[in-house]
């Protein structure tokens, strides 16, 4: 174990210390209109632009998977500026489904680098995530949302968020789109159309 004296010089080991990005990326949202599904995902990745799953390697697929079911309209250039600077300067607009994460920060690990969040990250960001889909089911035309995991850490954070929530929701779980692999679209496209 490592002794660190930005911890007090309590032993850290490789857990983190408390270091996020400087500014939170937020939930997206359709501008207007009704949402269907809610997609949450761990953590915004070091890709990130901003918007959950914009610009790195994961969001490539999930972007593509919502736009071939006319659930994103992504600018086309997009493509093309995917992880580059560039695609700051393009936004995709939701229909029906909203993204969020479980942890709105990039986690940083105390060794350099970035990780998982942990118990603690997503324990003291669960009311972000509580209004996230608070707001996704207010929108909800028959109030039967359904949350789709986007990997096992979302999974198990739902399974205990849902426990808390004042109204029912369907929850299911894809594996997260960095093991993605060949049928990952049509894992997410069965998921949102079931």
């Amino acid at each position: 174990m490592e002794r660190n004296s930005d911890t007090g010089g309590r032993d850290v080991g490789v857990r983190r210390l408390r270091l996020k990005m400087e500014a939170p990326v937020p939930a997206l949202f359709p501008s207007s209109g009704p949402i269907r599904s809610l997609l949450v995902g761990e953590a915004p990745g070091p890709d990130n632009r901003g918007l959950p799953f914009w610009g790195d390697r994961c969001g490539r697929i999930v972007y593509r998977t919502l736009a071939d079911l006319g659930m994103a309209d992504v600018p086309e250039g997009a493509w093309a500026a995917w992880r580059t600077a560039a695609l700051a300067g393009f936004r995709p607009i939701l229909n029906q489904v909203a993204i969020t994460n479980v942890f709105d920060h990039l986690p940083m690990l105390a060794r350099g680098g970035w990780g998982a969040p942990t118990p603690e990250d997503i324990r003291a960001d669960s009311s972000r995530l509580m209004a996230d889909v608070s707001r996704a089911w207010a929108a909800c035309p028959a109030q039967d949302l359904v949350v789709i995991a986007l990997g096992r850490t979302a999974w198990r954070t739902l399974i205990v968020l849902q426990k808390r929530l004042d109204f029912p929701v369907t929850l299911r779980e894809v594996r997260h789109p960095s093991r993605s692999g060949r049928g990952w679209s049509d894992l997410l496209k069965a998921a949102l159309t079931q």
